[in-house]
């Protein structure tokens, strides 16, 4: 199973939904994110997570809106 890039999610506690909010090549700079998120947090109804993305469509979907 090849990993094409990780995603930094959350789980809103409100609402029951996982919402994206990083993409990233690295899997050092996704658990940097989750824990500037987890020491910052915008709210505190949520859990953060690292998920990567194995499927190579979504790898492509995931960075086509990417502004570099």
């Amino acid at each position: 199973m090849k990993i094409y890039s990780y995603e930094v999610c959350y789980f809103d506690k409100v609402t029951n939904k996982i919402k994206r909010k990083f993409v990233t090549n690295t899997y050092d700079l996704a658990v940097w994110e989750v824990a500037r998120q987890t020491k910052h947090p915008p709210g505190n109804q949520q859990e953060w997570f690292v998920r990567p993305v194995t499927n190579l469509i979504k790898h492509k979907w995931l960075w086509k809106g990417c502004p570099f």
